[in-house]
């Protein structure tokens, strides 16, 4: 028997480059929604390995790979979320804001989280489903809860007990009960509810830096192969005391391999392969592609120096392409910050027991005011520059070469003015509730024009998502903001944005049409109102209407206007366009039959507010664009809207992710 299992381990242990590819190819999979395309890839797989084997060993690794396949398609298939039922849930995370409730594989969220502690019961009688605003790149939470299988939240919720009795629930209430809990719910549980640390929440999880930092001070003290197993021990009891977070298990596990597996062909491959069995939805989480990425593309360099050039410049990127900044200080520094974070860590403990050092640590703690805004650089990144990226990451670490690690630092360089780089038309029709917000780039950022900025009552949209998200695409001022007409929903952001942003020019009226300095034909249309009756002018009927051409495709925004105004452009206009903004968020006042007839759009834009009190847009107006053949899209329903063109062809793409393309196949004539 002992024979037997050493000729397995033997086999096994010659598969070097069997196990490499596997767990690629398994890391692809994962990746993939769509079961039909996951199983063509496992056939795929097995095929190179029938042409790239002989025969008797290809049939021992094809069995091999469909092992590893079924116990992945397995898990995934066990752990799919479901669709919550009411009844009983657990409490399973807490974080700022928001618990996350799970029974069984039903998961659920709820917002009332003041009086819950880990582990605690909560029954559920009705849902409602999760829904925020959605304009990629900002952050939507809606989005990363999806990303965790949860679509409902919480409508009613009853505590069931006064005190969870598990054990992650006592010690969670234990915490809580510090007098600086929050110092140590940070910690422990990474919830920032104090303004005062929150740079110290931005230098990443604070659990992993303290069993890094643990592991590099007992390795001083004790034996590799004890130490492995002792960490792996440790790391198991910090799961059963705090809630299991893919950062947690990709440790553990990546702990226990190295425990088991000597070379790292087989230690790195089976890591990765392993993690992906427990969380096969964790493909894409930065706590697997970061280290996992970085250990896979140093192992080919010889050199030290490569080594940590690569190191660098893997942070860089993971950071750009994941989270949307670069923070300069963690591309050379990430290890070095995370030990001293555990230290730190480290140092924080006795405060668990003895009140005054907790006390005195806080105001310690509370007079430094550090801001990591002064080394990040904010930006988010096009398509061509990414795969610009990726393609001289992979060519540099095959075959490494300096010129090529200068040529991607030079990229990376060059990250902080990207999108004055960009060759495509850009228009934006952001997801701003119940109101207009249009941003229109030209290439290379030659000009920057907005079409409206709406306002919202509870919130200052100006500098929660309009600044953002300008920022974002790295835009410092706005060349032109042309208001429609002055309703609250239409131009409610307009002097917030305008205190805290660059605008060069706000153009509120069709005599300004002068103002307007862009490299492409823009019209203000319809200057002349004298066919309004003095009775019946009102601010909709005023609302500047706005033609433009780029690409050979033709945008139209009509503002608020009615059906009246609509008339009157198909007696002085040819109105022809490709894409049409729908007048007063799809109301029946606009987009009447011979308007859309006239306009005979491929694509309308709708911009309503998620369960409006209005009920926008109107079922008329969905059944005239039904009827037409003319193809919608609702922000309400999608989220922003990108149209980006080049070259007469245009891409649309959604925030949920919905992507279309277009090509100008006819002449339009001004």
């Amino acid at each position: 028997m002992a024979k037997r299992n050493s000729q397995i381990y033997k086999s096994l242990s010659a598969c070097k480059p069997f196990w490499i590819l596997a767990a690629l190819a398994l890391w692809c999979i994962a990746q993939i929604n769509d079961r039909v395309l996951q199983i063509g890839f496992i056939v795929l797989i097995a095929l190179f390995l029938w042409i790239r084997f002989e025969k008797q060993e290809a049939f021992f690794k094809i069995g091999l790979w469909f092992a590893i396949s079924l116990i992945f398609v397995l898990s995934t298939f066990l752990q799919k979320p479901q669709m919550p039922t009411p009844g009983l849930f657990h409490v399973q995370t807490i974080r700022n804001g928001y618990a996350v409730l799970q029974k069984g594989n039903e998961k659920a969220v709820t917002y009332e989280k003041e009086e819950l502690v880990l582990g605690d019961v909560v029954e559920i009688k009705d849902f409602e489903p999760v829904h925020t605003q959605n304009n990629q790149p900002l952050f939507c939470f809606a989005d990363y809860l999806k990303s965790l299988g949860i679509t409902q939240s919480a409508k009613t919720m009853k505590r069931m007990n006064g005190l969870s009795n598990s054990w992650k629930g006592k010690v969670s209430a234990w915490i809580n009960a510090h007098d600086q809990s929050g110092l140590y719910r940070l910690l422990f549980y990474g919830l920032n509810d104090q303004d005062q640390l929150e740079w110290l929440n931005e230098l990443g999880l604070p659990l992993i830096a303290l069993c890094t930092t643990l592991k590099k001070i007992l390795s001083r003290l004790m034996y590799k192969e004890r130490l492995g197993w002792m960490m792996s021990a440790f790391l198991f009891s910090i799961m059963l005391c705090f809630p299991i977070t893919p950062s947690l298990m990709r440790l553990f596990v990546f702990t226990t391999m190295a425990n088991i597996f000597s070379k790292w062909e087989e230690r790195w491959s089976l890591s990765v392969i392993c993690f992906l069995w427990i969380c096969p939805f964790a493909a894409t989480n930065l706590c697997l592609v970061l280290p996992a990425g970085l250990s896979f593309l140093t192992h080919f360099q010889k050199q030290s120096s490569a080594k940590k050039v690569i190191n660098v410049l893997w942070c860089g990127i993971c950071q750009i392409l994941w989270m949307n900044h670069l923070n300069i200080l963690f591309c050379g520094t990430f290890l070095f910050v995370r030990t001293i974070y555990g230290w730190f860590f480290l140092a924080c403990l006795p405060g668990l027991f003895i009140p005054n050092y907790a006390n005195w640590l806080w105001q310690m703690i509370s007079q430094f005011e550090i801001t990591m805004q002064n080394f990040t650089i904010q930006g988010y990144v096009p398509f061509w520059y990414s795969a610009l990226l990726i393609a001289l990451l992979i060519s540099m670490t095959w075959n490494w070469k300096r010129y090529k690690a200068v040529c991607l630092t030079i990229s990376l360089v060059f990250y902080s003015w990207i999108w004055q780089f960009d060759p495509f038309f850009h228009v934006w029709q952001l997801d701003i509730g119940q109101g207009d917000c249009a941003v229109i780039v030209e290439p290379f950022q030659n000009s920057v024009t907005m079409i409206d900025a709406a306002g919202t009552l509870n919130k200052d949209n100006a500098t929660t998502l309009i600044i953002p998200f300008l920022q974002a695409l790295q835009i410092d001022h706005i060349d032109q903001l042309i208001v429609t007409h002055d309703d609250f929903d239409h131009s409610g952001s307009v002097q917030s944005l305008s205190e805290h942003f660059q605008v060069d020019h706000v153009i509120v009226d069709e005599s300004q049409k002068n103002e307007i300095e862009v490299g492409y034909d823009f019209q203000l249309l319809l200057e002349n109102r004298d066919f309004l009756e003095v009775n019946e002018e009102e601010p909709n009927d005023l609302s500047i209407v706005c033609m433009f051409q780029y690409d050979g495709f033709r945008y139209l925004w009509t503002g608020d206007a009615s059906r009246l105004v609509e008339s009157k452009l198909i007696e002085q206009y040819n109105v022809d366009c490709d894409i049409l903004k729908l007048g007063h968020h799809g109301s029946n006042t606009s987009s009447s039959q011979s308007f859309l007839e006239q306009t005979s759009p491929q694509f309308a834009l709708i911009s309503s507010g998620y369960q409006n009190r209005y009920g926008h847009p109107s079922v008329e107006v969905l059944e005239r664009l039904n009827k037409l053949g003319i193809d919608r899209i609702n922000t309400a329903d999608h989220g922003c809207i990108h149209l980006m063109s080049f070259q007469n062809m245009m891409s649309i793409d959604t925030g949920d992710g919905i992507v279309s393309l277009m090509f100008a196949n006819r002449l339009k004539d001004n």
